[in-house]
Order: C-alpha cells, then sequence, then structure tokens
C-alpha cells in the first residue's frame, strides 16, 4: 500500500508556512494602513533563508572528498508507519561499508545525508538502489573534509528534498514581495 498524500513532516511543515505567510499578506491587504506589513516579510525574509541555506548544504556535500571503499553488508529495511488510510509500510537501505583516508580506516552506515529522503513504499525501487552495493564491491565514498568520520555512498538528498527547499526558497521570495509592495502602497 502506498502512503497517503501529504504524509511527509516536511512537506506538511513547508506547506504550512507558505500559508500562514500568505494568510498574513491577506490581512496586510485588509489593514494596510499599518506596518503590518512587516510580519509577513520577515517571514518571507526567513522562508528566503532557509531554503537558500539548505541548498547551499546539499550542494556543499558533493564537493566533499572522494575515497575508495568497500561494502561490508546492503540490505533492505523496512519501517511500518501510521497513516490516514491506516499503516503502511516503507522500505529504505541499509549499507555498511569501510573506507580509508589519510587519517585513518574508518567504517559507516550513512547511505546520504537525508536518511529519511531513501525511504519508499516500493519495495523494488529501494532494491534496485540497493543493487548498485552489493556486498564486497569497491565503491566511491564521500568523506566531510572538517570529519573523517561522517561519510556517505550518495552525496544528494533526493529530488523531492531539494524541490521543498526550493518551494521554501520561492515561497519566501513572493512574500516577502508582496508584502513590500503592500507595505509601499500603505505608507505612501
Amino acid at each position: 500500500m502506498s502512503p497517503p498524500a501529504g504524509n511527509r513532516t516536511e512537506g506538511i511543515l513547508f506547506a504550512g508556512l507558505v500559508a500562514i505567510a500568505l494568510m498574513l499578506a491577506g490581512a496586510i491587504i485588509l489593514h494596510a494602513d499599518t506596518y503590518a506589513w512587516a510580519v509577513p516579510f520577515a517571514a518571507g525574509l526567513a522562508l528566503i533563508a532557509y531554503g537558500a541555506g539548505a541548498l547551499r548544504r546539499a550542494a556543499k556535500v558533493k564537493a566533499w572528498l572522494t575515497v575508495k571503499g568497500t561494502m561490508l553488508e546492503s540490505r533492505l529495511g523496512e519501517v511500518m508507519l501510521g497513516g490516514y488510510g491506516g499503516p503502511y509500510v516503507e522500505y529504505y537501505p541499509l549499507v555498511r561499508f569501510e573506507y580509508w583516508t589519510p587519517s585513518g580506516h574508518y567504517f559507516s552506515e550513512n547511505f546520504t545525508i537525508a536518511p529519511r529522503d531513501y525511504r519508499n513504499a516500493d519495495r523494488k525501487k529501494t532494491e534496485q538502489l540497493l543493487n548498485q552495493y552489493p556486498a564486497g564491491v569497491s565503491t566511491e565514498v564521500y568523506v566531510c573534509p572538517h570529519d573523517h568520520r561522517l561519510a556517505v555512498l550518495c552525496p544528494e538528498v533526493s529530488p523531492k528534498r531539494h524541490s521543498q527547499y526550493l518551494a521554501a526558497l520561492v515561497g519566501g521570495v513572493l512574500v516577502s514581495a508582496v508584502s513590500l509592495v503592500v507595505g509601499i502602497y500603505a505608507v505612501a
């Protein structure tokens, strides 16, 4: 069974923040004679800062050190979640690998920097993802340049999370722009 729409906490949070900011912008239009436009403007700036910062952090992982590693274990994990339509199962990659850096020999179990991104209700998609990393194979590992104990196999966030960050950025720009225009006309 696939998960019901809107189950992701992050998606609900982003949609809620944008909706609140838009409602505040509407309230400003009704009460344009005050400086209430500053509230949605600040909320828009917060969304811009969050979205831009998250996109920047996600992009920086691709620039991490690249070293050779060896897969020790690769298997399918599963978790039962409760949803609006009843419980459902999500599958995720469970990995363990070793790698060597100039500072030593390390082990990691991190598939990506955002592990929830790769949970999927479709078992076959997760199995296809794991087929790229069978036990014993040599693979590329991305290592944090500031802490060699932090390493991942997949150096990117999922397209879904990337679009959420982008939506926060674009939503923040729109809310700030609308509130600023309303504020300019309210003061004039």
